[in-house]
């Protein structure tokens, strides 16, 4: 195999591979609301607004409470994967966003949590609110996860 050949398969085989990598992470988490929520599922960008305070309200539920949206600590493996998926931004410029954001005095981000559990613990005690966490952790009856559609 000439040398060119070689270089070619391994471009091709890490090209792949990283996509491959790319494709499992829309797996490594899910997004949770509290148990009374009506919503089973939402658009992405609906809940990107929601993460960004540009949404408020919940407006499929009775009443329309206020979304009470709840973060992972920044620089989390689960928090990466959520805001490359849900924002399709870097968390880079998520952190830009919420710095012109809070100088200007148009808002704070939402709150974060150092787990899941604790992000569990947030969602279970309000009811319009929304947060993520890794795929697989169990959900108690007090939260369900919400579907994300694309």
């Amino acid at each position: 195999m000439k040398a060119y050949e070689m270089l070619m398969v391994f471009f091709l085989a890490g090209v792949f591979g990283l996509n491959a990598v790319a494709q499992e992470a829309k797996l490594e988490f899910r997004i949770i609301v509290h148990a009374t929520n009506p919503a089973d599922s939402l658009p992405r960008e609906v809940v990107a607004k929601m993460f960004r305070r540009q949404v408020k309200r919940w407006k499929n539920w009775p009443g329309k409470p206020r979304v009470e949206p709840v973060d992972q600590k920044f620089g989390s493996p689960t928090r990466m994967a959520f805001t490359r998926e849900v924002h399709q931004w870097s968390l880079r410029y998520l952190r830009t966003f919420w710095q012109r954001k809070v100088h200007s005095g148009q808002g704070a981000p939402p709150p974060n949590r150092d787990s899941d559990q604790g992000v569990i613990e947030f969602v279970s005690r309000m009811p319009g609110g929304i947060g993520y966490i890794r795929a697989g952790t169990a959900l108690p009856d007090t939260v369900k996860e919400l579907k994300l559609e694309d």
